[in-house]
């Protein structure tokens, strides 16, 4: 298992950044970030590992809709890992 954890522009280490303030993706970057996470995955899997994405708070992948913009922009050897904590973090800073 090969387990990429995405801290590409994270915001979560700069505190003077607010939540509000994660980066987004349009639709154009969306199909390429999924185009080059496919393409690593294929890589990793072409040496026998399996390829699971990680996703942050304060990272592109944060919400269940990004969530489901990056099932939709990568293909089937991209694997994902769940991590209850980012939503749990999510609700609590709603009502922060």
């Amino acid at each position: 298992m090969f387990i990429h954890a995405e801290t590409s522009n994270a915001i979560h280490a700069d505190r003077s950044k607010p939540l509000s303030a994660t980066p987004r993706l349009n639709h154009a970057e969306w199909a390429a970030f999924g185009a080059k996470l496919t393409e690593v995955a294929d890589y990793v899997a072409a040496q026998g590992l399996r390829f699971a994405y990680h996703h942050h708070l304060g990272t592109v992948v944060e919400s269940s809709e990004d969530i489901e913009l990056f099932v939709e922009s990568t293909g089937p050897s991209v694997g994902f890992t769940v991590d209850t904590g980012t939503p749990h973090w999510q609700a609590w800073t709603r009502w922060r």
